[in-house]
């Protein structure tokens, strides 16, 4: 048996003006053939988990493309293009193949295409052939369109947030795989609700969330339910088909059905229970004022997350802290290449004049005027701390360390996997000697810093990755969708696909 390993992995935020390129992509993961295991076995993500589940049942692994960025605004059709001529070239290079494993994030746009992972799958179907078992893995912030259920025979999504299940996820989907092409066959059900909600505001590791996914992996028997996927699509997605998505796999077609009308039920009740609980800069300064312990409040600015599509290059909250409370020490990083630009051209130890923030994204950033003392330079290589994707090697381009006061502001091209603690402690800035840190992340943040905070708090500042949904300017997404409409029980609830 031979699989054909693919992987394209961006988050798109229709709202950011900012987009990678094809240099972001060599920045962060693009390997082709034998450049994948050498470079992925074994690290904390989905595809790592599907080359363990392949060579632990035997099945040869026909390596294509793998490419991986940070999310920013909408794919350029030029990306788009690179990878589905990648499948095609690759497809053609593998003759015969029994399976084609997928790792995608799920909600991925381009400029002229809405649907970019139900393109990949209908391309790599016409490609392979209708006999060819199509498994796939996705975010847990993937938007599962009806075409991409078509066209897949397994859907495997992330069932933890933060998430922490990446290679768990890419496993359980080659192994559903592996065991379709030994001969067995399972029934898949499929469901959408109108409803998008801020990925900010829910985990799953508690609250309202947390106790649907419980729920619903208490429904996986073993037996009649195999799998369960509950899909809460990345919010800042404006496409015409969407919405919060659930999937089950087994043996019996009743049984999963049953399961998905389930969790529909109760993800739908739960609707208004998922808003964050904000605060003010003026709360954030009290908390850090009142700590006595040496612990750092970490303040999250989650709707300026690079981790949900947004730019990163928003300063509001650090400049609102070293005005109102200049004795405070802060800690931060921010998307600003000009500015680490400028910090390289007048060299280590040098002191300058210039702005921070608004460069990349200046609808929703602002820039400001400060002094900065070159601290120190780097490449921009770091080792992922985790525990989500641990041990994994990221690049965000030269990146300089300034000092502005009391805070120190790690300035880089395009950071990564923003709820990483060595994001900052890499470069010089030790989150736990501080008394603020400012993260720019939704959730992700929570499951390292929480080791070590005095307390965590969010703060919307009305960036791309807001909470306040309604304040953006959708135009594709049905505004019958909640939070922009809401209904007591959607007719959606009775569309449960099967096959």
């Amino acid at each position: 048996m031979r699989v054909l390993l693919m992987e394209i992995n961006q988050e798109s935020n229709s709202f950011c003006a900012a987009s990678n390129t094809l240099e972001n992509y060599r920045n962060c993961c693009l390997y082709e053939g034998g450049e994948i295991p050498a470079n992925i076995a074994g690290k904390q993500v989905a595809v790592g988990g599907m080359l363990q589940a392949l060579r632990e049942d035997g099945v040869e692994v026909v390596p294509g493309l793998c490419m991986r960025a940070n999310a920013s605004g909408v794919l350029t059709d030029e990306i788009y293009d690179f990878f589905i001529g990648k499948l095609r070239e690759y497809a053609a290079a593998a003759g015969q193949v029994d399976g084609c494993y997928i790792s995608m994030h799920g909600a991925t746009q381009a400029e002229s295409h809405e649907d970019v992972c139900g393109d990949v799958l209908e391309e790599a179907r016409r490609l392979l052939g209708s006999g060819v078992v199509i498994a796939t893995s996705y975010d847990l912030h993937a938007n599962i369109t009806p075409r991409m259920f078509q066209m897949a025979d397994i859907i495997c999504g992330y069932q933890t947030y933060p998430h922490v299940d990446q290679y768990a996820t890419g496993y359980r989907a080659a192994k559903f795989g592996n065991r379709m092409l030994r001969g067995e066959r399972f029934h898949m059900a499929y469901g959408l609700l109108p409803m998008i909600q801020p990925a900010s505001g829910y985990t799953t590791t508690g609250g309202a969330l947390g106790r649907v996914m419980r729920n619903m992996l208490a429904r996986v028997d073993g037996g009649r339910v195999l799998d369960m996927s509950a899909f809460q699509m990345q919010p800042w997605l404006d496409v015409s088909c969407g919405g919060s998505a659930v999937v089950a796999i087994g043996a019996d077609e009743g049984a999963v059905r049953d399961a998905v009308g389930a969790t529909m039920e109760e993800l739908w009740r739960i609707r208004h229970d998922m808003t964050p609980q904000t605060v003010t800069v003026e709360d954030a300064v009290a908390a850090a004022r009142r700590h006595e312990d040496g612990r750092p409040v970490v303040v999250a600015d989650f709707s300026d997350s690079p981790n949900a599509g947004a730019a990163g290059d928003n300063f509001d909250i650090a400049y609102a802290i070293a005005r109102q409370a200049p004795e405070l020490r802060v800690g931060t990083i921010i998307n600003d290449p000009a500015l680490a630009d400028r910090a390289f051209a007048e060299g280590l130890g040098s002191t300058f004049q210039a702005s921070v923030g608004g460069t990349l994204d200046p609808k929703f950033s602002r820039s400001y005027p400060g002094t900065f003392f070159v601290e120190s330079l780097h490449t921009g290589r770091y080792m992922i701390e985790g525990p989500s994707m641990r041990f994994l090697r990221e690049r965000i381009g030269p990146t300089a360390t300034l000092q502005m006061g009391n805070t120190a502001l790690v300035v880089c091209h395009s950071m990564a996997t923003t709820g990483d603690p060595q994001l900052l402690r890499h470069f010089g800035v030790e989150p736990t000697l501080y008394d603020v840190v400012i993260v720019k992340a939704c959730t992700s943040f929570r499951a390292a810093y929480g080791k070590f905070a005095g307390q965590m708090l969010v703060i919307d500042t009305g960036c791309s990755a807001t909470a306040r949904l309604t304040s953006l300017p959708f135009r594709r997404l049905p505004r019958a969708f909640y939070p922009f409409a809401d209904q007591e029980r959607p007719g959606q609830m009775e569309r449960i696909l099967t096959k």
